[in-house]
Formats: C-alpha cells, sequence, structure tokens
C-alpha cells in the first residue's frame, strides 16, 4: 500500500512539474519581418554566422527557459525543423536545427488573431491504437515507453503506448480540401481533435497539444491556400 501510494504520488509530482514547465519554457512563434524573411544566426548577433534563412510565417520553436536566464538578451535561442515537414525530428530536439532570432523578427503563434471557422478545419480519423504492422523501438526493455514508430521520433501519450491512433488526417482550407500524408502521422499518431486556428494574412496555422498528462508537446500544422507548408513539432516533457 505504502509503496503503491508513494509511486502515485511520484507520477502525479512529476506531471506537475511537467505541465509549469511545458507552459513556462516554450512557447511556439513565427517569422514575422518587414524585410520577408529573418536570418536564423549561431549566436545572438547581426555578425555571427548565418545559419539559414526563414521565411515569414516559418514557425519556430522559442526556448523561454534560455530567455528568463537572459532576460537582458533580445535575441531568443529557437528550434526549428531540419526539414519543412519536421520528418526527422526527435522529441529531444537534437536533430532540430538551433540558432537564435532578435525578438523584434517573431510573434508568438497565440498573439495572432484567431481564424474563422470557415477559413479552416482539420480533422483526424481516429481508431484503437494497434501495433501491428508497424516497426516499433521501445525506449526500455519492458517495451512499455515508444521511441519510435516507422522511423519516426515519439512524441506524447503520457511516455507509454497510445491508447489511439490516427487513421487519416484532412484539412480544409478556404474551402479546399486536402489529405495529409501518413508518413507525418507516425510521431504524433495519439493526437486527438483538439485543434485551435490562428491565422496571419493568408497562412493559417493550427496548434494542438500532444499527450494525455505526463508527457507532454505541441504540434502546428501551417497552411496558405495551396495546402501544407510546414509541420512543427516541440519541446517533449
Amino acid at each position: 500500500m505504502k509503496k503503491s501510494l508513494y509511486t502515485n504520488l511520484k507520477v502525479l509530482f512529476i506531471a506537475l512539474i511537467c505541465f509549469f514547465a511545458n507552459f513556462s519554457y516554450a512557447q511556439m512563434a513565427i517569422v514575422q519581418s518587414t524585410d520577408g524573411y529573418s536570418n536564423l544566426r549561431s549566436a545572438g548577433s547581426t555578425n555571427a554566422k548565418i545559419i539559414s534563412p526563414l521565411q515569414n510565417n516559418t514557425v519556430v520553436l522559442v526556448d523561454e527557459l534560455y530567455a528568463e536566464e537572459h532576460p537582458n538578451d533580445k535575441w531568443l535561442k529557437v528550434y526549428v525543423g531540419s526539414d519543412p515537414y519536421c520528418l526527422n525530428c526527435s522529441s529531444d530536439l537534437s536533430k532540430h536545427k538551433t540558432g537564435f532570432i532578435h525578438e523584434s523578427q517573431l510573434r508568438f503563434i497565440k498573439d495572432l488573431k484567431k481564424a474563422a471557422s470557415s477559413d479552416i478545419k482539420m480533422s483526424y480519423t481516429i481508431s484503437p491504437f494497434k501495433a501491428t504492422g508497424k516497426q516499433i523501438k521501445y525506449a526500455d526493455n519492458e517495451k512499455t515507453v515508444i521511441a519510435s514508430i516507422n522511423g519516426k521520433s515519439y512524441f506524447g501519450a503520457d511516455c507509454g503506448i497510445p491508447k489511439t491512433e490516427i487513421q487519416k488526417v484532412e484539412a480544409t482550407v478556404k474551402g479546399k480540401k486536402f489529405n495529409v500524408p501518413l508518413d507525418y502521422i507516425w510521431s504524433i499518431i495519439n493526437a486527438q481533435n483538439n485543434f485551435q486556428y490562428f491565422q496571419n494574412g493568408n497562412n493559417f496555422f493550427a496548434i494542438q497539444s500532444l499527450g494525455d498528462g505526463a508527457c507532454y508537446s505541441e504540434v502546428v500544422w501551417v497552411f496558405d491556400a495551396k495546402g501544407l507548408k510546414q509541420r512543427m513539432l516541440g519541446w517533449s516533457y
């Protein structure tokens, strides 16, 4: 009984830490510059090496822990996928590109205008999870924690085995319907239909939470009238 109580309290403590951490130390933002792009740099200086230019409306993850530790620094440490759809992203951010962008060149997604429900809608077709037919790598010998599914680093689902899985993804943007490839799904297979929609000009952002509680992350889908432009995965807690 005591062991069970201790275990439950430990799980609750970890969950509370993760819950507050994700709101305190990581936020999704978009590039917003009068030049139409901003340079991701190796350090917080206009003289620092350019890692890559990022076009307006590109989603990045802002490291707010770094910002808190450097309160007088106007340059923010950010992460972005090494490819537009974050196909090779890992839940520990080790495969994200990392650099610095001046705070004047960024806007947090949740500060953007909310998009009209008639302009954008995403929908997942969801069914019970089945491990059969999938290449699953586990992070532990007991096979209770998934590291990757079909070669994609796994985000969310309380660090354990997902209860549900996405079978199909559909998006409607400005009256046009788009299907999202299943290759973009394996890392977020347990996600639910809990979207928030935002807009910046002709670009639309569908942002949602991943996970059931103790483990948490976020995904942002970016669309324009032509279809999907970017998928960005955030921190995994």
